[in-house]
């Protein structure tokens, strides 16, 4: 049974959806955690039934929604789905590799009142990002499509990976969006996807310190104090949901397609919000008095309170269970 203290501070529904639109992507990004191709899916539920789940979201408590992918871009609808979210003062935020970034596309994102354009960057070297992302030219692309948003007062960021091979260009982005006045933001490589290819490239507990006692902290304030002190940080459960492209619900994107909860096109997400058994179980792991066995890995653990394993999701694929750890632990 979960705590009545948890239930207590529940909303009626997550405040944050992170939702991928489309598997459907123009590029192919070696490390892609949705394995994202250029052909769109058959059971894809399209972008007329994505506004039809959000116009049943209208009054509730929904705050902010990322639209991911693939690439979001492609999917016709995009524009109707900004303009509908921004209708409800839901903060909307558009994930994008910038390749279609042109001055039509990033003038009706701004008509449609997107609040936020993310373009990721893995890079600051074209040649680098090109390589990475599979896409030559693709730098100079997005570049342009930044230089856009900024032309049609559209609030823009740079998102930048952190993998092993891209850490020590941290400073060199820093400087590009510096010079170019964008927001820059890191974000953690999943090992998922084609990302569960390449688990070398999950950066050191090490790392991760003088990441949080260098100048770059406020970048990541979140990951990087939450890793390094011990301190749990994983909100699965609390404030988030994420939705695919075929409408299925999950915990979060790291909990695809093995954790399903429901289906937006014949479940209320607000019923499964609130009365998961899978979500249940897992506030009751991440915030209330369970614990583990103590001959895990984390029942042997001193911090085990502070962190509750971490990344939940990440133990789970890695060491196949919760109470193994999250593999980012210095333990």
């Amino acid at each position: 049974m979960i705590t009545p203290s948890i239930s207590d501070i529940l909303p009626s529904i997550p405040p944050y959806l992170d939702v991928d639109v489309t598997n459907q992507c123009n590029v192919k990004c070696s490390f892609c955690s949705v394995s994202a191709t250029n052909r769109k899916k058959d059971n894809e539920i399209g972008g007329n039934n994505w506004l039809s789940f959000f116009e049943r979201t209208r009054g509730l408590p929904l705050f902010k929604v990322s639209l991911l992918g693939g690439e979001p871009l492609m999917v016709p609808e995009i524009y109707d789905i900004i303009q509908a979210l921004d209708s409800m003062e839901v903060d909307t935020t558009v994930s994008t590799n910038g390749l279609m970034l042109d001055e039509l596309t990033v003038m009706r994102l701004a008509e449609s009142g997107l609040s936020n354009l993310q373009v990721s960057i893995d890079y600051p070297i074209s040649d680098l990002h090109d390589k990475s992302r599979n896409k030559k030219g693709l730098f100079e692309r997005a570049i342009e499509g930044l230089s856009l948003a900024r032309k049609f007062w559209l609030r823009c960021t740079i998102n930048f990976v952190v993998t092993k091979n891209s850490l020590p260009y941290i400073e060199g982005m820093n400087e590009l969006a510096e010079d170019m006045d964008i927001g820059l933001v890191l974000s953690e490589f999943k090992p998922v996807g084609r990302g569960a290819e390449m688990l070398h490239e999950i950066i050191s507990h090490e790392d991760f310190y003088k990441l949080r006692n260098s100048k770059y902290v406020s970048l990541a304030p979140f990951f990087l104090d939450s890793i390094t002190t011990g301190r749990q940080y994983c909100s699965i459960g609390l404030d988030r949901l994420y939705i695919d492209e075929i409408g299925d619900i999950y915990p979060c994107d790291l909990y695809r397609p093995y954790k399903k909860l429901g289906n937006i096109m014949a479940d209320d997400i607000s019923d499964i919000w609130l009365n998961s058994s899978v979500l249940n179980d897992f506030r009751e792991f991440k915030y209330g008095k369970s614990m583990p066995h103590k001959n895990t890995k984390c029942g042997l653990c001193g911090i085990f309170s502070h962190c509750r394993s971490g990344c939940l999701a990440l133990a789970e694929l890695h060491g196949g269970h919760a109470y193994s750890g999250d593999p980012r632990c210095a333990k």
